[in-house]
């Protein structure tokens, strides 16, 4: 999410058009990150559905990692929001945010241009507020109080937010806007799906799992696996991913890991397979080291002879960072604009 929307969302402090909530008064921070301006709030509540950023606020707030804090209605004085820019999960912020507020109550958002902060203004408008709005660094801050909320909006947008059972393609998951890919199959999800091998044995692992499409797949093309964990830096995306396959597939041990992919994680036993589609994007910014990390980790989580799957987008160049962590390194396909990679380590 954009730095720059965190910046500009102090903006009002800062500058006195808002004064800080007193000591006694309770604030609720939804897409929080870690900034110097959240020692002034004296009763701070936060919550960060995405790893990195929930790292860096485990030293003051460390039951972020551990549990999904409880939403609350009625229950604070002020809720700032850091508003990302997929439409329903942002209006399901700004709707957890308005509900939770007690009558009266002031609600704060901040996006990036980039990330649809000029649409806040309409969206307050919407639910009932009356807009004060200020625009700094690429980035709007918008702010209003809650005297005359629009219930039945705000309601509407709380319930297009939350989690829900789809069906993609025939097959029923339950998923969430702000996932990726979050209602439907991406393609390169389909196109490795496609090239799996069905004689995958031993322990597995999805990086990356998403809702847990491809995760699925892995488990019905491959019938003799022991066990899958699957990965993601999305705490919501691991909830479904579990979820769903734990419907299909009782049987298999199934183990969700909320974590960082590019960071290696001792809760992760040594893996035979790993199969990936890893993100290759920072915003809307092609990103390549994102890969890298993921590849580099992925080699250290496999034992001696372990073996990874991988899509990338065709323009990518991962054959050479591939080939400085695995012993062979095998293309398997090119199709649609991905292509599919199969690499592995020595025997022991």
């Amino acid at each position: 999410m954009s730095k720059n929307a965190l910046e500009t969302l102090w903006i009002p402090f800062v500058q006195g058009a808002l004064s800080y909530p007193d000591p006694g008064q309770k604030v609720l921070f939804l897409g929080a990150q870690n900034h110097p301006e959240l020692t002034r709030f004296k009763s701070l509540r936060v919550s960060q559905d995405f790893y990195p950023y929930a790292v860096s606020l485990k030293t003051r707030f460390p039951e972020l990692l551990l549990e999904k804090p409880a939403f609350v209605p009625g229950s604070v004085d002020m809720a700032l929001c850091l508003v990302p820019s997929q439409t329903q999960w942002a209006q399901g912020m700004l709707a957890e945010a308005l509900l939770s507020l007690k009558p009266g109550g002031v609600l704060m958002a901040a996006a990036g241009n980039d990330a649809g902060g000029k649409r806040l203004p309409a969206w307050f408008r919407q639910a009932g507020l009356f807009v004060h709005s200020q625009s700094k660094n690429h980035a709007r801050v918008v702010w209003g109080t809650t005297e005359n909320l629009h219930r039945d909006v705000v309601m509407g947008w709380h319930k297009a937010a939350a989690a829900q059972e789809k069906n993609i393609e025939g097959e029923m998951f339950w998923t969430e806007p702000g996932l990726f890919s979050w209602n439907r199959v991406d393609m390169g999800s389909r196109i490795l799906a496609e090239f799996l091998p069905h004689d995958l044995t031993g322990i597995a692992g999805d990086f990356g799992c998403g809702y847990g499409w491809l995760s699925r797949q892995i488990l019905v093309k491959n019938k003799t696996l022991k066990a899958l964990y699957v990965m993601d830096a999305d705490r919501r995306a691991v909830t479904a991913c579990v979820k769903n396959l734990r419907i299909t597939h009782p049987n298999i041990e199934v183990t969700g890991i909320w974590t960082d992919l590019t960071q290696r994680d001792q809760r992760l036993p040594k893996l035979d397979v790993i199969v990936m589609n890893p993100p290759f994007h920072e915003g809307k910014k092609t990103d390549i080291d994102i890969g890298h990390q993921f590849i580099e980790n992925a080699a250290g989580c496999l034992k001696p002879g372990g073996q990874i799957w991988m899509v990338a987008n065709q323009h990518l160049p991962y054959e050479v960072i591939l080939m400085t962590y695995f012993s062979h390194v095998i293309p398997i396909a090119e199709k649609n604009g991905f292509k599919i990679f199969n690499a592995w380590k020595e025997s022991a």
